[in-house]
């Protein structure tokens, strides 16, 4: 099994993500983003089920990427998506900080069958300005989804619409 990152399985109409151990930025962010994608863009996936119980660590950027679930699920008039989690756990009072428990059913304990889960693609580091556009979509995603996160990462946002801005002109000057 993956030491950190994503697994998935799609089963009738339902989408189970687990995410173990550190789950960062720089290690499965843009990978994550496109699965997320193309997650959102079937019209066959109804459920989404997001397995964080062995889950230590999760950054912002891809807790921004997580949050592209729920509001999809909302466009498409699905239920919100079910996150299982500890609720004692580090995770879990991350969860709640960034205000999670407003937009997924958050439960400690849920039946469901065991499938076969495999290893979300990886297909290499993305170039830097398509990374910071990663960022900037997640942190602004995660200050729409909750006013409370204002102010913890409206700083983060500023910065980051600054280094897009940056990046994009040199490459256009290259």
């Amino acid at each position: 099994m993956v030491k950190d990152g994503v697994l998935y399985a799609f089963t009738d109409k339902s989408c189970i993500i687990k995410l173990v151990g550190a789950v960062k930025y720089t290690t499965v962010a843009a990978d994550f983003e496109r699965f997320i994608d193309d997650l959102v863009e079937r019209a066959d996936v109804h459920e989404v089920l997001i397995d964080m119980r062995e889950c230590t660590y999760i950054d912002s950027t891809d807790l921004g990427i997580l949050a592209r679930i729920t509001v999809s699920q909302m466009h498409k008039g699905a239920p919100y998506p079910v996150l299982l989690y500890t609720k004692d756990s580090d995770i879990g009072a991350i969860l709640n900080d960034v205000g999670f428990s407003r937009v997924f059913k958050m439960v400690e304990h849920l039946e469901f069958d065991e499938v076969q889960l495999q290893e979300m693609a990886r297909s290499g580091t993305p170039d830097q300005l398509e990374m910071a556009k990663l960022m900037l979509d997640a942190h602004q995603l995660l200050i729409d989804l909750d006013e409370g996160n204002k102010e913890k990462f409206s700083t983060v946002v500023d910065f980051m619409k600054q280094n897009v801005d940056s990046l994009s002109k040199k490459g256009v000057e290259q």
